[in-house]
């Protein structure tokens, strides 16, 4: 997939990591999440993209100024 958005931006997805969500249902989530950041031009003075998952807590999984591409 190419970038699609151009638009320089912060993007945050708050994910639930529950186990009510079932295993399978995480696998889709997952490579959902991967095709969306895929869309964008992530990079240090590009896209910025954040991952939150909660379930019983928080844990941000991945933050808006980490300079590692989502792969």
């Amino acid at each position: 997939m190419k970038f699609v958005c151009k638009a320089v931006a912060d993007v945050a997805f708050i994910v639930d990591s529950s186990g009510s969500i079932g295993r399978r249902n995480w696998v889709k989530m997952l490579q959902f999440l991967k095709d969306m950041v895929k869309a964008f031009n992530v990079g240090p003075d590009k896209t910025h993209i954040a991952v939150v998952a909660y379930s019983t807590g928080l844990n941000s999984s991945l933050h808006l100024t980490d300079s590692e591409v989502v792969k």
